[in-house]
Formats: structure tokens, sequence, C-alpha cells
């Protein structure tokens, strides 16, 4: 699997740095040399309204906290791009949909393609995290997804968080597997960069892995079946040679 620790940044579609800020020089159809394939890592991000979605995507998009963000009525995407050591440029696509409570079914059509959901939670709507799980597990029926628990705001306090028994319970209650659970700070950008870093990964790691096991699949040899007629041989008499 590759490691995303070798991974290089493109901060916009002009410029495309690496981790460190150094600026790499692109063709003129701006990707870079030593590219070979593109790969999207499509993510939707489930919560209610206020809870910090918007910010916490800014964040991963530019590093960076938007002080002010307008209220998501439909749909917003941010995209990060990274470019692997191996030449690949993979696109993590986060998808925030709107919190408010009509147009939670808007969401049914998004999970097309979708690798992982992020349920982010804060102290107000700790509680409501079960009927975001269920409506995951309504919509998202046919997908193969990874379920990733964010519990934002925790500069405001951790006593909010869910523990590993509650997060059990609520999985089992709504059959849904949560992968992980993360505790981050939108305003502060505590572990932010460290919950995208170790999602990014997995569901690559993931990725590669359905790659792999496709690939197995189409290069099987078939072997002859003992009810195949069997090959007439032909031999050549009075052979000169």
């Amino acid at each position: 699997m590759e490691d995303l620790e070798a991974e290089q940044f493109k901060m916009s579609e002009e410029n495309i740095c690496n981790e460190n800020g150094n600026a790499i020089k692109s063709q003129p159809s701006g990707r870079p040399a030593t590219q070979q394939r593109d790969a999207v890592l499509k993510v939707i991000m489930l919560g209610e309204a206020g809870v910090g979605k918007t910010t916490f995507a800014r964040r991963i998009q530019t590093r960076d906290f938007s002080p002010s963000t307008a209220v998501t009525y439909t749909l917003d995407i941010f995209q990060r791009k990274i470019l692997l050591a191996s030449g690949t440029m993979m696109t993590f696509a986060l998808w925030d949909t709107a919190g408010q409570e009509r147009c939670r079914s808007l969401t049914y059509s998004y999970y097309r393609d979708t690798k992982g959901v992020l349920v982010m939670y804060d102290e107000k709507t700790k509680l409501r995290i079960s009927d975001l799980l269920k409506d995951l597990k309504q919509y998202a029926k046919d997908c193969k997804v990874s379920v990733f628990l964010i519990a934002n705001k925790i500069d405001l306090g951790r006593d909010f968080v869910l523990s590993d028994n509650e997060i059990e319970d609520l999985s089992k209650l709504n059959g849904v597997l949560v992968v992980d659970h993360f505790m981050v700070s939108s305003l502060t950008g505590e572990n932010v960069e460290a919950c995208f870093r170790t999602i990014a990964k997995r569901l690559w790691d993931a990725e590669e892995m359905k790659q792999f096991e496709e690939s197995s699949k189409s290069t099987t040899i078939k072997l002859q079946d003992k009810s195949d007629p069997p090959v007439e041989k032909t031999m050549k008499k009075n052979c000169a040679c």
C-alpha cells in the first residue's frame, strides 16, 4: 500500500506543491510529469446544521479556518488533490450535505460511487447520531462504504464525546459498522489534518485492495474441463523426414 507520508498536495489549479510547500514543475496540461493516472475518493459528510461540517471541509481543503460560512442548503464539494509517490493523482472529494431536516432526503442519490461517510456531531447534536445512522443505513444500503464518526468542537470540552461502548451500541442498534472515531476542532484545527490523513489512507488502501482483487479475478486461467471433447491428434504416415 502507498504511504501518504510521501504525499504531495495540489493547493490550487495552477500550483502543485509538495508537503513542504515547494513548487513542482508541471506540464502545459497542468499535470506533473511523473503522473500516471487519476483516482477519486468520494466522501460524504453527514451531520446536523451548525455542527461544523463546512468549516471542517474548508480546513481540509485550505488547511486554514474560515470564520464565517454561509448555510449549506443543498450540497458543496471540497477537494484536496494528493500526488502519491507512485505518480497517482488522488482527489479527496468531500461532499458537504445540508443538515436541515427538510433536505436530508436529497442525500439519497449522492451515495453512488461513495467510498466513505463522515458522520459529525457536537455536544448539542450528540443525541441525533442514531437518526443519522438510520438514514445512512437506508440510503446507502446498496453501497459498500466505510463509516467514520467525528466529534467536533472539542475546544469547548470533551465530556460529550462518545465512548467506545456507546459507539458499539449505536452500531448494533442501527446496523452500521463504524470503522473509526475521531475528535477534532474545526476552530483551532486540532486533529483535523491527522483525521484527514488517516481516513484518506484507509480509504485508499481499501480501494487498492479492491482493484487488486478485481485484477486477480480477471487473470484467472480456465483449465480444460474433463467433459470437454478430447483434442484430435493427427500423424503423418510414411514421413520421409
